[in-house]
């Protein structure tokens, strides 16, 4: 999805704002050593040597979370901006509980890593521990002694690998690690004590330290992490909104003591839920899924999931070919591009035919619309660009190539 002009929609529900800045460039010379320090990086970061933390549900990186989280801010209007973080530091302290006197020492301008880590036995025991991973927050501090001087006043702290773990007997107070000048501060809503007793902080701190060439905001999720955590948080979320939508069409209904006029909602919300289930059941089949955005005088937003070959039988993602995202006009706020097979359609005019027969809908409306949504889905080809333009001429655009 590509997002074109300066202002950025404020829609984000599940994914906190951290922040990216490129770093200037050098010589030549320069630049030739950075990118072999680069490769023996990530080459590091791949090794035995460096492994990643047991039980990773995902991981999320931001370089230069102040940037990013600085033109996150500029893109929010209306009321919106009302309720928005001051900062970074003001999003931690609200978010995971960071100590304000601790934030005053992270060095924002260096890069901000996230990793959501399933607590083992606590994991296996409950489908509520699947839903609330761990979540271990990585920065960098300027003076690793001061920091651990603050965290050493009112907490008790044991030495843990070549760092030292620090905790308080305030409830819901954080638990915080610190190597060197790296800084874990890990939330949990299960048994942390397990966790503590058997985690490695001192390999999840090198390993979220190590440097990486992503740039922007990347967001990376396991297949366990889709299955146990994403999809069973999705359909709680859409399962909450779906009994509201029922109250409202029940209750309109009462209020007017008849039909609907055009359809019965319940009847809507019946089919909306069989394609939102099926594109959840979609999505736990998946090996992996990657999301990377940047923030800049062309915001970019894209997806990657990495489909699993162990399930012929449940539904597929496809992805679609990304120069038809370009046909969109270049005046779009927001453009998105859909994608879908002869397979599916022909599906999707099995399920509209059924919603309309069972739908209140009266007869001359029932077959024009009825028409007006098979001879689309012939007609149209397999990419669907739509488009949102905003004023002076508000509104949004379906664009594809007909077939028909």
């Amino acid at each position: 999805m590509k997002h074109r002009s300066g202002l950025l929609a404020a829609s984000t529900t599940a994914i906190a704002c951290c922040a990216l800045v490129l770093s200037s460039g050098c010589k030549k010379k320069s630049d030739e050593a950075k990118v072999s320090t680069t490769e023996e990086r990530e080459a590091d970061r791949k090794s035995d040597a460096l492994k990643k933390p047991e039980h990773l549900l995902g991981e999320a990186h931001v370089s230069d979370p102040g940037a990013f989280f600085d033109r996150a801010k500029e893109s929010v209007t209306g009321t919106a901006k009302l309720f928005f973080p001051s900062s970074v530091a003001a999003l931690l302290e609200n978010t995971v509980r960071l100590d304000h006197r601790i934030a005053n020492e992270v060095d924002f301008s260096k890069g901000l890593d996230v990793a959501w880590i399933a607590e083992g036995e606590v994991a296996d025991a409950s489908a509520n521990a699947k839903r609330d991973p761990a979540m271990l927050v990585g920065m960098r501090v300027r003076d690793g002694l001061a920091v651990a001087h603050l965290l050493g006043e009112s907490r008790k702290s044991a030495k843990s690998g070549k760092g030292g773990l620090y905790r308080s007997d305030k409830e819901r107070d954080p638990l915080y690690f610190l190597r060197d000048n790296v800084l874990l501060v890990v939330v949990s809503s299960g048994a942390l004590g397990r966790l503590d007793a058997t985690f490695d902080f001192d390999g999840a701190a090198r390993y979220l330290a190590t440097p990486t060439d992503n740039r922007g905001l990347q967001v990376h999720v396991e297949e366990e992490g889709l299955r146990d955590v994403v999809v069973p948080q999705l359909r709680d979320k859409w399962d909450n909104s779906r009994r509201a939508l029922e109250g409202q069409a029940d209750a309109m209904k009462r209020e007017k003591s008849r039909a609907a006029d055009y359809g019965d909602p319940n009847a809507l919300l019946v089919e909306i839920d069989r394609v939102v289930q099926d594109r959840l059941a979609a999505i736990a089949t998946l090996k992996s899924a990657d999301f990377h955005a940047e923030l800049g005088p062309v915001t970019s937003f894209e997806i990657k999931v990495a489909p699993s070959t162990m399930d012929s039988s449940a539904p597929s993602l496809v992805s679609p070919a990304p120069a038809a995202l370009f046909e969109a006009p270049a005046d779009a706020a927001v453009a998105a591009l859909l994608h879908s097979t002869e397979d599916s359609r022909a599906e999707l005019k099995k399920n509209v035919a059924a919603f309309l027969a069972g739908g209140s809908f009266k007869l001359p409306d029932k077959k024009a619309l009825g028409e007006m949504a098979s001879n689309f889905l012939d007609g149209r080809g397999d990419d669907l660009v739509l488009s949102l333009h905003p004023a002076p001429y508000e509104g949004m655009l379906l664009r594809t190539r007909p077939k028909d």
